[in-house]
């Protein structure tokens, strides 16, 4: 303990961060950023001495790389942390290599949220690296970063030897389908990953049935968001054909991907077939009457949805009461 303390008071002796503002300080400016730059002197010392809180947050703080490397030496023996906050800190490659070194040595932090901090494919493959030696972290949100198909991949070799990670969320990451493969074949090995969010990465019905094609035979994962990836009906086809033999998967969040009627039979076909899926959200999918029928016909012969969202598609009125109805149905089947 007494080296990691030594290296990180040695580091905050020099308060000047870089911040990367990209203007020129106003006064006012200076005054605020030296007022962030002593409250993360005083949270570093927090972190050293281990009288820093289980949930600490450093959200938009914009600690930049050179605020990571003083925050992953501090990091290291802390042992009071169990959940950490850095979103859009302006992290970046160097930053979350220097993140992950800590992540290698710590043991107390569960839940380590870095989305939006402009990590690229180079810097999750420093990141991978490291979580595959880390057996602390459950839950990793990285949405909002440019991940990229190089990183998507890297993260899939992560999942065949990190057996802890429960939540894993990518969303927004520009995965696209190629990514998809990389990321599902380490799901064929992963036998921890409960949830996983792939939300708004442009995977297509090709991604669509990546994952799917997985989820066939994986027993573990049970949430899945693959939410305004424009999948199309293609895509539903496959999520629907997935359904049939899945026995796992209590939620699945596939809104905004434009499956319209078309969609909404696949789907309706794998809610006939399934028995577990509690949550099924398809609201908005531009389907329409058609659409609905389909659903509402399917819902008569399930008593496992709980929870169904249809939003923001053209269902008339009879026809959304009767979905509302059956679902209401299955809930009271339950209690």
């Amino acid at each position: 303990m007494a080296a990691s303390a030594t290296a990180a008071n040695s580091m905050l002796a020099s308060t000047e961060l870089n911040y990367a503002v990209g203007v020129m300080p106003s006064s006012d400016m200076m005054v605020e950023r030296r007022e962030v730059e002593d409250w993360f002197a005083k949270f570093l010392r927090r972190v050293v001495s281990n009288t820093a809180g289980p949930k600490e947050t450093l959200l938009g703080v914009k600690i930049g790389a050179d605020g990571a490397a003083y925050l992953s030496e501090a990091l290291k023996e802390n042992t009071s942390i169990m959940q950490l906050d850095v979103q859009w800190n302006m992290i970046g490659k160097d930053g979350i290599g220097r993140i992950g070194d800590a992540l290698e040595f710590n043991k107390s932090i569960t839940k380590f949220n870095l989305s939006g901090n402009s990590i690229d494919c180079s810097g999750i493959a420093l990141l991978a690296r490291s979580m595959k030696l880390n057996r602390g972290v459950k839950i990793l949100p990285l949405e909002g970063n440019q991940i990229g198909v190089d990183g998507a991949k890297c993260l899939g070799e992560m999942l065949e030897e990190n057996f802890t990670l429960e939540e894993l969320d990518l969303g927004f990451n520009c995965i696209v389908a190629d990514g998809c493969a990389g990321l599902s074949s380490g799901l064929a090995q992963n036998k921890s990953l409960l949830t996983l969010n792939i939300s708004g990465n442009f995977i297509g019905a090709e991604g669509a049935e990546a994952i799917a094609t997985i989820l066939r035979t994986n027993e573990t994962l049970t949430s899945l968001n693959v939410g305004g990836n424009l999948v199309g009906a293609q895509g539903a086809s496959h999520l629907s054909q997935m359904l049939k033999v899945n026995s796992t998967l209590k939620e699945l969040m596939m809104s905004s991907n434009s499956v319209g009627n078309e969609g909404a039979y696949y789907m309706a076909e794998g809610i006939k077939a399934n028995r577990t899926l509690a949550h099924l959200d398809v609201s908005g999918n531009s389907m329409g009457g058609e659409g609905a029928s389909h659903i509402s016909e399917a819902l008569k012969d399930n008593s496992a949805i709980m929870q169904l969202d249809v939003e923001e598609n053209l269902f008339g009125d009879d026809v959304l009461a009767m979905i509302f109805e059956l679902v209401a149905k299955n809930r009271l089947r339950a209690e």
